[in-house]
């Protein structure tokens, strides 16, 4: 993959109109599969740990109710009035749960900087427009990592996960193939600033007792594959483009 160009991306994120990291993903599975919006608890949890570690946003805490009776009839009246308005709710126990983690990362180093240095001298949330090309042909790559912050040396790129167990990462980072982004971050960043860069997974546990560990990954086959897969998106959107494609008509040996 060629980098030709590289801009910052000042408008809605969402609404910019090119390839990214989580729709290559789906795509991988199949067109259909691009279709799928999805909405999790997972998700919902991950979300307010960026915002509150990250982006330092304020969230009204509650503490939920039992929704059969009164109080707690009229709690979810209110929280819905407060999500309606656009303000930004958590339930008492996760938001205590991110407040550990938040405390927990705040206690790691990256080759002696502090975790609060990096996060406070980072740049967060900042999207990026790659203009690219495989094989003659052109597309728009976006990007946008959590954090990422400038050595002397390198680039540091940090991305927050929330997992239930940092022992079993490895096989979140096979399931939602998280060395993809790593891969496509990396050449952005690395081709943005020219200097080598880390991308490093902050894995941090919803389950007790919530700890954070850091993780890199070493997958020398990765870029092949995902430029591969970029090269199939390619070639799709020439032919028609066609999102009732599902699965191949083939049979799959599973290695085990």
């Amino acid at each position: 993959m060629i980098i030709k160009n590289i801009t910052e991306i000042k408008e809605n994120y969402y609404e910019i109109d090119a390839l990214s990291n989580s729709y290559l993903k789906l795509f991988a599975k199949s067109p259909a599969h691009t279709k799928i919006k999805y909405k999790t608890d997972a998700l919902d949890f991950g979300t307010a740990m960026h915002n509150i570690i990250l982006e330092k946003k304020e969230y009204y805490v509650y503490e939920k109710l039992d929704g059969r009776k009164a109080d707690g009839k009229a709690q979810k009246i209110e929280i819905d009035s407060k999500i309606e308005a656009g303000e930004l709710v958590i339930e008492k126990s996760d938001y205590e749960i991110i407040k550990a983690l938040q405390t927990e990362l705040l206690t790691r180093k990256i080759d002696e900087i502090k975790m609060s240095t990096i996060l406070e001298n980072g740049v967060i949330e900042q999207g990026y427009l790659a203009e690219c090309e495989i094989d003659v042909h052109e597309f728009k790559l976006k990007i946008k990592p959590d954090t990422h912050y400038e050595t002397e040396d390198e680039i540091l790129i940090l991305d927050l996960k929330s997992c239930v167990d940092v022992g079993t990462f490895f096989w979140d980072v096979k399931k939602y193939k998280y060395d993809w982004q790593a891969h496509l971050y990396s050449e952005v960043i690395m081709a943005l600033t020219g200097k080598p860069s880390r991308f490093i997974f902050v894995a941090m546990e919803k389950s007790f007792p919530h700890g954070v560990k850091l993780f890199e990954v070493d997958s020398p086959k990765t870029k092949l594959i995902v430029e591969d897969t970029i090269t199939e998106w390619l070639d799709w959107k020439l032919w028609g483009a066609d999102t009732n494609i599902k699965y191949k008509n083939e049979i799959e040996t599973l290695y085990l």
